[in-house]
């Protein structure tokens, strides 16, 4: 049997060390294993490690409220740095339509692309991975991307 201790436990950067003195798990493999096995309020207050909130009561609130979305909001994080590279600056804001008081999650992702190909990335980015969770995230998680 092959028991485990933190070692580190540094934002996402944590390793697991056993005790023959084997690495068990490290970085992404944790922070997978975090956001899976995390009660709805732990998951959600992990997020600050991805992407700088704007209002975090409001967005915390928001995704208890809507808790379908919290696992898309994770997933996302890797499917946009797939897109936009491993070093993209990602932020969550609510925002509200004036017109019609509805309330959305926006992930922004600020970019230093030429606008003609940040745009055809973030098309390419709908097309391929957003559209197909709409029937989870029911329009209430979107994208866009800002410049620097």
């Amino acid at each position: 049997m092959t028991f485990a201790m933190p070692i580190t436990a540094k934002r996402t950067n944590i390793n697991f060390i056993s005790v023959s003195g084997d690495r068990l798990w490290s970085g992404q493999e944790v922070s997978d294993w975090q956001t899976k096995t995390a009660s709805q309020v732990e998951r959600i207050s992990l997020l600050p490690q991805f992407y700088e909130i704007k209002k975090p009561g409001e967005v915390f609130k928001f995704l208890y409220n809507h808790p379908g979305l919290v696992e898309i909001v994770f997933e996302a994080i890797y499917a946009l740095r797939n897109v936009f590279g491993p070093d993209v600056s990602l932020e969550l804001e609510l925002v509200t339509d004036p017109e019609t008081d509805e309330t959305e999650l926006f992930a922004l992702v600020e970019v230093d692309l030429e606008p003609e190909v940040a745009l055809q990335k973030l098309e390419e980015f709908d097309q391929n991975w957003l559209l197909d969770r709409e029937e989870i995230t029911h329009g209430l998680f979107n994208i866009d991307v800002q410049f620097r």
